[in-house]
């Protein structure tokens, strides 16, 4: 897997929207008016999405997909589809597939319909919450399967790289990865909240291209892990053409 390392946060980003807006310049030219991008979680990708925030790109509609999701209530500021939210800033981010105000970009986030309160969350049992997201997925795969037709995969992939070698919700030892029909599905976490709702291997592998972004000295030796397709790796097991990490050493 191609490998592309940076010193500094701000040729990392640089380079990032750089491409984004090259593809969607590519997008236009084919006479399409829509990308659609999937979305790593956590705080790493942060300044790359405030960056596109501000780009026109070129007047290109964009729908944004968060890869996964926790399985917490939606007021939950850890939830990934409220990172996204503030980093868009400025854009209202509505729930449940709902289109922000903004002409051009979509926010698609994970169902809220199907979210437990703070209530019923402290008193289910890991199995009941595991089968609320399961239903919450089916809902959430459906709209996908409607916006992206029959390609089934996203214009680009923008992943994170955890320790363990996950990206979305793709947690070793865990059913999900055995997946090879649906393109939602509901994981276990090693850690709070376990219970999550994450993009499958086909959806990801069928996407036009997937850029892993990582940074910190503290990811070097994963980096590595995956550079080398180390297939014990969730992360190294997406089947797309086109994958490069993008490596932020700082």
């Amino acid at each position: 897997m191609r490998l592309v390392e940076f010193q500094e946060e701000s040729a990392w980003v640089a380079a990032i929207v750089e491409e984004l807006e090259s593809l969607a310049a590519a997008t236009l030219a084919s006479g399409r008016g829509r990308l659609e991008l999937c979305l790593a979680g956590g705080s790493t990708p942060a300044p790359v999405y405030r960056a596109l925030a501000s780009r026109r790109l070129g007047g290109v509609q964009v729908g944004l997909w968060p890869g996964d999701e926790r399985f917490v209530p939606s007021d939950d500021p850890d939830r990934n589809g409220a990172m996204i939210a503030a980093a868009f800033a400025g854009v209202a981010s509505g729930g449940g597939g709902g289109s922000s105000p903004s002409p051009r970009l979509l926010f698609r986030l994970w169902p809220d319909s199907r979210l437990p309160s703070r209530q019923s969350l402290a008193g289910s049992r890991d199995d009941e919450l595991f089968a609320a997201a399961e239903m919450a997925c089916a809902q959430h795969e459906a709209l996908l399967r409607s916006e992206l037709g029959e390609r089934s995969g996203f214009d680009l992939a923008l992943l994170g790289l955890g320790p363990d070698g996950h990206t979305a919700s793709l947690f070793p030892g865990q059913p999900i990865l055995e997946e090879r029909t649906r393109l939602c599905a509901a994981s276990i976490a090693p850690a709070e909240p376990r219970i999550r709702m994450s993009f499958t291997y086909p959806v990801l592998s069928a996407s036009a291209r997937v850029r892993f972004l990582v940074r910190g000295p503290g990811k070097a030796a994963i980096v590595a892990r995956l550079a080398a397709e180390d297939a014990a790796l969730p992360a190294a097991r997406i089947g797309a053409a086109d994958q490069a990490i993008l490596y932020c050493r700082t």
